[in-house]
């Protein structure tokens, strides 16, 4: 029984670590984001980059052979401890980044449930590097009755169809709610943009049509207070809203509380700032990562792609001021965005 629960242990972390470690190699520009929003300093994102997801892969690779799981785990531990100190860190200012634990795979706003899922998969990790690693994996499957092999594989696939279901399920119910929340729609170039009702900082309900009254294109910038690039944009966004407010209406959606948005309005003299608290809108236009934009013409209509970046959402409300909007270029191709507006990149 004991054989059984390490093996066990050691194949659900190596499975862990490793689709993040994948996620975050394949999702940099998620992971850079990341970084930046838990503070590391910009000298050590770069390297990071790399390093983390290859500290990941390699604690994953280490906890499937018996003479380096014991490694594995304790590294599985080192990382799992310097994650809930960043987790903390942010929570306990009142911020709530996206986590981008596992890429483009699964990524959202972190919380404590957040560092609780860390705390839960210390465990196994603790008792692998205190217990050992237990068998090799071909002498325990050689050493194990075939009928208790298909009673454990036939748990495993349940318990994975079953918290597939339960994520499955906790999206639909998120983007079917109509109660100042978005409805998941196409977000192709000309498709109708998803309709959102939000309350705002302001003690008001904010909804999609209300923005694009008096025949105004609205850009809908996503922001949070845990953001670096968000902190040295917002000042931007103020000085462009008092400017272009009457031919563009732009606006800034925060997946914050109630007190976190008015915190963030007062201190950079923003006018207004909705309220995502379960980013639900900002994952209905396709935004996983802050300071990102979108622009909706003033027919409901998408016209834009996500742009991420200062540069880009620069350039995107000077294209929407213009009135070019038809020189959007598909798919949020910052590098001809920035041609299109004569923003050097």
């Amino acid at each position: 029984m004991m054989n059984d629960a390490l093996i066990l242990a050691r194949l659900c972390l190596a499975a862990v670590f490793f689709i993040a470690g994948v996620a975050k190699l394949a999702d940099r520009s998620g992971t850079r984001q990341a970084l930046g929003d838990f503070d590391v300093p910009r000298r050590l994102a770069r390297p990071l980059l790399i390093l983390l997801p290859a500290a990941e892969l390699a604690a994953a690779t280490a906890l499937l052979f018996p003479t380096t799981a014991r490694w594995g785990a304790v590294g599985s531990l080192v990382l799992l401890a310097l994650f809930v100190l960043g987790l903390t860190r942010v929570l306990r200012r009142g911020e709530a980044p996206d986590c981008h634990c596992f890429g483009q795979v699964h990524s959202k706003p972190a919380s404590w449930v957040t560092v609780a899922r860390n705390f839960g998969l210390a465990l196994p990790a603790a008792y692998v590097a205190l217990a050992g690693p237990g068998p090799s994996f071909t002498s325990w499957v050689a050493d194990t009755d075939t009928r208790d092999l298909g009673l454990i594989a036939t748990g495993a696939l349940a318990a994975l169809a079953t918290m597939t279901a339960v994520l499955l399920w906790r999206e639909n119910r998120r983007l079917r709610s109509t109660d100042g929340r978005a409805t998941a729609g196409p977000r192709q170039i000309g498709a109708l943009a998803p309709q959102f009702s939000l309350p705002s900082a302001a003690g008001r309900v904010v909804s999609l049509q209300d923005l694009l009254a008096d025949e105004r294109a609205c850009v809908l910038t996503f922001v949070s207070p845990g953001c670096g690039p968000c902190a040295a944009l917002l000042p931007e966004l103020a000085r462009w809203h008092d400017s272009i407010t009457e031919r563009l209406a732009l606006t800034l959606v925060a997946p914050v509380e109630a007190m976190q948005a008015e915190a963030l309005a007062r201190e950079h003299a923003l006018t207004d700032v909705l309220i995502d608290e379960q980013a639900t809108v900002m994952h209905a236009y396709g935004v996983w990562g802050t300071p990102s934009a979108v622009l909706v013409a003033a027919d409901g209509t998408v016209r834009s792609s996500p742009v991420t970046g200062h540069v880009a959402i620069e350039s995107l409300i000077r294209l929407a001021l213009r009135g070019q909007t038809n020189r959007l270029p598909p798919g949020g191709d910052h590098k001809m965005l920035f041609l299109a507006t004569g923003v050097a990149g």
